[in-house]
């Protein structure tokens, strides 16, 4: 028979090796609880994360969209214009545009006078209301004379407006006027029709004068043949 110290060391010794299996047991427990807690919160970051961007795409969709760009005028390819057009859903209010150089014209150099279209109050000032498809067309130069005045062939348009939810992102257009140097664009106005009439007045008369000259010589075989004559 075991002796009473002899008992009491072995129940200690279970004790303790019951207390150590308890903690790893323990341990790994609050480790897995660890685990699933970061889980989770990572699932609930990237949920937010996706909410976020579904609230931004959303309004994106529902915000003004002001594009701003200088290039040929429809009809007359010659004259550039400078055109502010909301392709966007909703109204732009308080729009402002800057440019970097500044907006120049030949007008400006060659006359001095002339007022600098910068100073122009839809410049100055801004727009205060720009509907969903308004578009807005103005005059800014001539082609050929912009080449000979040395002018700056490339800006940098910003555009700031507000919309249905506040302030919108800042937009922002580099404009190059050299892409319309290789392109040839020919001036078709009322003189380009009048020269197409004339080939085609040309075209007529001619066809006018050939079936005259066969019909001529057609009277001019029918009479030598009742004359008897060899053709």
């Amino acid at each position: 028979m075991l002796s009473i110290e002899a008992l009491t060391f072995v129940i200690a010794a279970l004790a303790l090796l019951t207390a150590i299996l308890v903690g790893y047991v323990n341990h790994r427990a609050s480790e897995a609880a660890q685990d699933q807690a970061a889980a989770a919160t990572q699932q609930v970051d990237l949920t937010r994360q996706q909410l976020n961007a579904s609230e931004i795409a959303r309004r994106e969709s529902l915000e003004p969209y002001v594009v701003v760009d200088i290039a040929p005028k429809i009809g007359s390819p010659q004259a550039l214009m400078l055109t502010i057009e909301n392709i966007g859903p909703s109204v732009a209010r308080n729009v402002r545009i800057a440019s970097e150089p500044p907006l120049q014209r030949s007008y400006e150099k060659a006359e001095g006078p002339a007022t600098p279209i910068m100073s122009w109050p839809i410049l100055v000032n801004g727009i205060a209301t720009l509907p969903p498809g308004r578009r807005i067309e103005l005059p800014f130069d001539m082609r050929g004379a912009r080449v000979d005045g040395d002018l700056p062939m490339q800006y940098r348009i910003t555009v700031d407006a507000d919309g249905p939810f506040g302030p919108v992102s800042q937009m922002e257009y580099d404009i190059d006027l050299n892409i319309y140097d290789a392109e040839y664009l020919e001036e078709k106005g009322v003189a380009h029709l009048v020269k197409q009439l004339e080939r085609v007045a040309s075209f007529v008369e001619w066809y006018k004068r050939r079936e005259e000259s066969e019909q001529f010589r057609e009277w001019i075989a029918s009479q030598r043949e009742k004359d008897g004559e060899p053709e």
